[in-house]
């Protein structure tokens, strides 16, 4: 069998290239091991949570204190207002009326109580008390229809005497209504307990807004926040239920306190307490501006000392130190196993909202025993 030679310069070429060749499976291999594994993005659902805190509030305060600093004020306001009930029933009624009598004879005229007079449509109304009309004279007597009904609110009108047969007389004394008659439809309100607590209701709105308009004229920070405390210190009304009125009064006195304050120190007071309430493995997301709100509870004029209560909402996300985001539970899981898990989750209400998996090298279908191999990233 021939000998093949190998020179020096081949050999040291030979290595060069086998040593070069592990180099790059060796760096190929690094990079693999470098690089494989899993990467999880969870965006999680945002959790309401609620902040409900007292405040002290005074005009002097200390810098470390726990209340904020605030104007009280107070103010007295009182009024009566009337109204009309919106029920109302009808009844007939005789309808009446003022007519102006003219006697163009040389003598006098003596009508009796109950005479009666003729509208040109044929209705009779009767004089209710005897009148005297003078010679040449005229007198003004009040008439009555002889039946009840809106039938006789008859316009100015100018009637006859059915008791004249005279024809002289009959030409020379006139009959004449220079108004309608009225009262043949009598309307009667029927006063509701809902007609009272809504003009009573109408009546505070308005003394309300009256004594808050005296307040912010005291306020002298036109950005300060106003909230006030009406007390109604006395409130009467002239009427009951079911009372047959046309109109009722009510009259009221209120006290309303009032605490004025810069609402940017509020605020900042507020976020810190709702940010305080959030729990280990979670953390503060956002508030909502419309959810805040103030009330108060109580003050003291003299001693200058309020209580207001705040009220906000606000939302929080789990972060990466939560302890469900345990990657022991992901061994070995494929990617659908990882997104049914991570659904899964509630702490009362559904925890993730979406779940993205991505393996590389692509080929790998299932998560490393490695933990180090797992990451998880939340997205907010």
């Amino acid at each position: 069998m021939p000998t093949i030679f190998i020179s020096p310069q081949q050999k040291i070429s030979y290595i060069f290239f086998i040593l070069v060749a592990l180099m790059i499976v060796g760096l190929i291999w690094g990079l693999f091991v470098a690089s494989y594994g899993v990467s999880i993005t969870l965006t999680p659902e945002p959790e309401e949570v609620d902040l409900d805190m007292t405040l002290k509030a005074q005009p002097n305060i200390s810098p470390n204190s726990d209340s904020i600093q605030a104007t009280i004020l107070e103010n007295t306001q009182e009024a009566e207002e009337k109204g009309q009930p919106k029920s109302t029933v009808s009844a007939e009624d005789f309808a009446e009326g003022e007519v102006i009598i003219t006697n163009n004879t040389a003598s006098s005229v003596n009508f009796i109580a109950t005479t009666r007079f003729l509208s040109p449509d044929g209705l009779v109304f009767r004089l209710e008390k005897q009148t005297y009309i003078p010679a040449k004279g005229k007198i003004k007597a009040i008439v009555r229809a002889d039946k009840m009904g809106a039938a006789y609110e008859i316009g100015p009108s100018t009637f006859t005497v059915p008791n004249l047969k005279s024809t002289d007389l009959i030409k020379k004394i006139s009959v004449v209504s220079e108004k309608p008659m009225t009262g043949g439809l009598k309307k009667a309100g029927i006063i509701m307990a809902s007609d009272i607590d809504g003009l009573k209701k109408d009546l505070s709105d308005k003394l309300s807004t009256k004594g808050l308009t005296e307040i912010e004229s005291q306020v002298s920070q036109s950005n300060f926040k106003i909230i006030t405390k009406s007390t109604t210190l006395e409130e009467s009304c002239d009427a009951k239920p079911n009372e047959e009125k046309t109109e009722f009064t009510v009259s009221e006195k209120i006290k309303i306190g009032a605490a004025a304050f810069d609402e940017k120190k509020v605020l900042e007071i507020a976020l810190n307490a709702l940010k305080a309430k959030i729990p280990q493995g979670k953390e503060f997301l956002s508030y909502e501006p419309t959810s805040l709100s103030y009330r108060l509870l109580n003050y003291d004029i003299n001693k200058q000392t309020a209580d207001i209560q705040i009220q906000m909402r606000g939302s929080m996300v789990i972060n990466s130190e939560n302890q469900i985001l345990e990657k022991s539970h992901l061994r070995g899981l494929n990617s659908t196993e990882i997104k049914n898990y991570f659904s899964s989750l509630k702490d009362g209400d559904i925890l993730i909202k979406k779940v993205q998996v991505k393996f590389w090298p692509p080929f790998l279908k299932k998560a490393p025993t490695s933990l180090d191999k797992i990451n998880i990233k939340i997205t907010k």
